[in-house]
């Protein structure tokens, strides 16, 4: 086999932990933006469920001492930082490039482009993962995962009634409403956190079936007469919303891809199509907001937080591999402000 690669210069050990941690998030990932990462010092994370709506202050005599302020309804809740991470085998006519370059080629540049080629798509599967616990938090609330000998499962606490099932159906485009559903759910969320919904994420299956919905139809004035006379635009639908929900839709079909033990990869979307998923602004109830993707220590990068990545060599089949890991776990801090709406079977 040789030397490894990770005996070349360019690929000692602070150089590939520098260049997987310097790689940006995917730009299809949304998620990121929702529950963003926040390192915290331990392999188990520890976070509070807040339930309440901030109250306001009190209106006192100049000699009153202030009242103290009631408790919050706050649960704790504890889980264990999941270890993320993939690997590739390098091939050895591509290490050889390294090592043994043909006078005259371009032999040392393609072995390099070759192996941050693989440390990329390492990196952005461990990113992909992580997108996928985020959705399954936001999406679903829950998590059941039996994969590779480890079991996990978590409930990230979004209350029973934020969980709602259209009736009619989005896709019975005659007789549902799902302007009514709308109204409705935000005012799940403003019971919950005192503020109506501002953002929701959806396919493009259900982005169709609000184009086409009769009711948003007739309420959407194509002429002068006042009446729909059309299939409205996105653009005309939203601006509806936004007018008179403040409800910023977002359309997401990201997707990636989910392999099973066996090896047998299918394009999973990170967000079902069957789903609306409606936010309501949480900045008062945490100090963090809705949530974060808690960021462990990387035992093999001597507890600092972050990807790591390196090369290794295995014995049976006897090959070298390159891998990326990180330990990270979606916590939600205030699940009444998720409504997670299921609009189609």
């Amino acid at each position: 086999m040789g030397a490894s690669v990770a005996e070349y210069k360019e690929f000692q050990p602070e150089n590939v932990i520098g260049y997987v941690r310097a790689l940006p998030p995917p730009l299809a990932h949304i998620g990121a933006g929702i529950l963003p990462m926040r390192t915290i010092d331990d392999m188990k994370a520890v976070w509070d469920i807040v339930d309440v709506k901030v109250t306001a202050g009190n209106l006192l005599a100049l000699d009153t001492e202030i009242p103290m302020d009631s408790p919050p309804g706050i649960q704790e809740v504890s889980q264990a930082i999941a270890k993320i991470g993939k690997k590739r085998m390098i091939k050895e006519q591509e290490k050889a490039k390294l090592f043994r370059p043909r006078p005259g080629t371009r032999d040392l540049a393609s072995g390099e482009d070759y192996v941050y080629n693989v440390l990329r798509l390492l990196s952005e599967g461990v990113d992909d993962r992580i997108e996928y616990l985020r959705w399954q938090a936001l999406s679903v609330g829950t998590l059941t995962y039996d994969k590779y000998g480890v079991k996990i499962s978590m409930d990230w606490g979004i209350p029973g009634g934020n969980k709602k099932t259209a009736s009619p159906k989005w896709s019975d485009l005659e007789n549902s409403d799902p302007l009514q559903d709308i109204i409705d759910w935000s005012e799940i969320l403003i019971a919950a956190t005192g503020g109506p919904a501002i953002a929701a994420f959806c396919s493009s299956k259900v982005w169709g079936y609000l184009l086409q919905n009769q009711k948003i139809r007739n309420l959407i004035s194509y002429s002068q007469t006042g009446r729909a006379v059309g299939y409205p635009t996105k653009a005309q639908v939203m601006q509806f919303m936004l007018s008179g929900e403040g409800l910023s839709i977002v359309q997401y079909d990201a997707k990636f891809n989910e392999e099973n033990e066996a090896g047998v990869s299918t394009l999973t979307r990170f967000l079902g199509d069957d789903k609306f998923i409606m936010l309501a602004s949480a900045a008062g109830l945490s100090e963090f907001g809705l949530g974060n993707v808690l960021e462990g220590p990387c035992p093999d990068a001597g507890g600092a937080p972050g990807k790591y990545a390196d090369f290794y060599t295995e014995v049976e089949p006897f090959r070298e591999v390159a891998r990326c890991i990180i330990f990270a776990f979606p916590a939600i801090y205030t699940p009444g402000a998720i409504l997670i709406g299921t609009v189609h079977s």
